[in-house]
């Protein structure tokens, strides 16, 4: 059993101040003799910071996008915490909040190709920013600030650096 990758986002879903994955799809509209490629029901990817993610069962995780999924989407609401939609062809939009409620977030306009953040355990974490994303649909530009940033530099397409601020976090 297969199925597609139609969405993905990466974010930290579960507040850890570490990338995690949020991935669906599914494709209902093949050739008959090929049949349905239906054997995802959405998938959420714990990162260990190390390059490496683990799988969470979609019972435990909640998020669960069973039918013909599409695009995969995140918006912020007025108090950062991210919310992620997904979309299924002929079917329900199906919204799903991130655990992680105290998210900050920063959001860029067109001028900015990335942002590389520096965190208070002395490393650095960098987030490029993308004009467009998935299938037939496009996150807003915004980053939810891991835990522990100190400050944040943006670079645009020219290459030039400008200093974001300097922040706490809680």
């Amino acid at each position: 059993q297969i199925a597609p990758t139609n969405g993905i986002v990466a974010d930290d879903v579960n507040g850890d101040g570490i990338s995690d994955i949020l991935i669906i799809g599914n494709d209902y509209g093949n050739e008959i003799f090929i049949g349905r490629l239906d054997a995802s029901v959405g998938l959420l990817l714990l990162g260990d910071g190390k390059g490496n993610f683990e799988p969470v069962n979609p019972r435990e995780s909640g998020f669960v996008v069973p039918g013909d999924a599409k695009s995969l989407v995140k918006l912020s609401t007025s108090q950062g915490a991210p919310l992620y939609f997904a979309s299924q062809n002929r079917g329900k939009l199906l919204a799903f909040r991130s655990s992680y409620e105290e998210a900050k977030t920063l959001s860029f306009g067109q001028d900015a190709m990335a942002l590389i953040l520096e965190l208070e355990n002395g490393k650095r974490q960098r987030f490029d920013l993308s004009l467009g994303s998935g299938f037939g649909s496009q996150s807003t530009r915004e980053i939810t600030l891991p835990k522990g940033t100190k400050s944040a530099v943006m670079i645009d397409y020219k290459g030039q650096m400008t200093p974001v601020g300097i922040f706490t976090m809680n």
